[in-house]
């Protein structure tokens, strides 16, 4: 059965709301049909529905940079100067970047430039090195050699050994400074053989009219390197041309031989200066020193006191480490003396490091060699005599041939074995304590216990020995006793 719904009717929408009016509308839905006419009249104009109003967007305002005047830039700039000179370089870092947004094409003083290379270079930042050379290329300044000089130097401080490359690559000129800054660079940045590839270049350039500088730069790369035969042939070029009248140079040539092992070359280098100031004396006594020639290095330093040069701080330091090695304590309290009779100043690096050398050498020095040297020999002695007496009345253990090695007991074979490790503990302690008393004589050192180690160990084979021994004697006397 099937239900047929009709609705035969017309059907009237709800009202509209006041602020709608709907026209005439027919619509067709089958077998109803609906009309709907508005309140309005028939000739009254549509209008469109509203719609909800939208939140409008904020336009972008473009605000435009504030751009410095000559008057404020110029204060910016003594400001720059004045906290670089103070060491604040991260608040003049700060400062240059308001100097970049109100004035990025404006150019600034070359002192100011001069200083924002030395803020770069001592924070090691290549974006503010590359943003102060940035700002000097985009504002049409003209450096002249000097200030290319110190960008090279600024960019090479913070690594950027590609970039400086170029820079160097690109100097319409290039002075000796030029040249020893692009060098120093490589050697800091453990590229000797580049530096040494530059001087070269420059040689051939030159030829003999090379700066000493350049050259002493040059001797400190073949010093990194470590290359005996390079470091021959440059000494021979500075030969030739007669360079030895700096004194830096002949400092750098014993340095160089002395790291390359050929401290006879640097002691011949050394006795060919027709001047000698402190700082070759100092070069030539760290040379000995280390090497760990200790007694070449103390008679240096007599004749170094005998010609009257004034020692500093580095020769002191130097000193104190060969004191501590030969024990001289006398000769460290008079060098000590005359550090403080003549106010030499000490950083606190410096200051704690010489504390501790002074410290070591008083404990070394604290009870006189001589007592070290008694007793080492007394104990050599005393062990000979336990050894003695210890055999004398364990009597003799030994076993000659295999069979009778059978037919002992068990005692009999522990004191054969135990009589072997005495004779072997015996010859090792007497050999230590010989050692170690005969290193500690008189004839030798003044003071400090030299090889202590070796006493120590000598003194540990004694009692190692005395519990041999006692092993030995009650194995030998069990062994005596027992029935056949």
């Amino acid at each position: 059965m099937e239900l047929h719904l009709t609705a035969p009717c017309n059907l009237r929408p709800h009202a509209p709301p006041a602020y709608l009016h709907l026209p005439k509308a027919t619509a067709t839905g089958g077998p109803c049909t609906a009309t709907a006419t508005a309140s309005s009249s028939a000739g009254e104009a549509l209008k469109p529905r509203p719609r909800l109003p939208q939140q409008q967007q904020q336009p972008v305002v473009h605000s435009r940079r504030r751009e410095l005047g000559p008057a404020a830039l110029a204060s910016l700039c003594d400001g720059i100067e004045r906290l670089i000179d103070e060491g604040r370089h991260q608040e003049a870092r700060d400062a240059f970047r308001g100097v970049r947004a109100g004035a990025p094409f404006k150019p600034l003083p070359a002192s100011t430039y001069d200083a924002l290379a030395t803020s770069a270079a001592a924070l090691r930042e290549p974006g503010f090195a590359a943003a102060v050379l940035w700002h000097m290329e985009s504002s049409g300044f003209e450096p002249d050699q000097y200030a290319w000089n110190r960008v090279l130097g600024m960019q090479l401080a913070c690594g950027m050994v590609g970039e400086a490359r170029q820079v160097f690559e690109g100097m319409p000129t290039r002075s000796d400074a030029t040249w020893g800054t692009m060098m120093g660079g490589l050697v800091d940045a453990r590229r000797p053989r580049g530096a040494l590839a530059l001087f070269q270049e420059l040689w051939e350039e030159v030829g003999g009219d090379a700066a000493p500088r350049v050259v002493v730069v040059a001797v400190r790369a073949v010093t990194a390197l470590g290359s005996v035969r390079v470091g021959q042939q440059l000494h021979c070029c500075i030969a030739k041309t007669g360079m030895y009248e700096g004194q830096y140079l002949s400092c750098a040539l014993i340095d160089m031989y002395s790291k390359c092992g050929l401290i006879e070359e640097a002691r011949r280098v050394f006795d060919g200066m027709a001047q000698k100031s402190v700082v070759a004396w100092n070069s030539m006594l760290t040379a000995y020193s280390l090497h760990g020639c200790s007694e070449e290095a103390l008679d240096l330093y007599h004749i170094m006191c005998e010609t009257g040069v004034d020692i500093d701080q580095f020769t002191f330091s130097t000193m104190l480490r060969v004191f501590s090695r030969l024990g001289l304590l006398e000769n460290a309290k008079q060098a000590h003396a005359g550090l403080i009779q003549r106010g030499l100043p000490l950083d606190i690096v410096g200051n704690t490091a010489l504390t501790k050398k002074v410290t070591v050498l008083f404990i070394q020095c604290e009870k006189p060699v001589y007592r070290a040297y008694q007793l080492g020999l007394t104990a050599a002695v005393l062990l000979v005599v336990a050894h003695a007496v210890a055999n004398f009345l364990g009597g003799c253990a030994c076993i000659c041939s295999q069979i009778e090695f059978i037919r002992a007991s068990i005692n009999r074979k522990l004191a054969a074995a135990l009589i072997v490790l005495s004779w072997l503990a015996l010859i090792v302690g007497f050999s230590l304590l010989l050692a170690g008393a005969m290193s500690n004589s008189k004839s030798k050192t003044e003071c400090g216990f030299v090889h202590g180690h070796t006493l120590s160990l000598g003194g540990i084979m004694c009692f190692v020995h005395g519990g041999i021994t006692v092993a030995y004697y009650v194995t030998a006397h069990a062994a005596a006793h027992e029935l056949p």
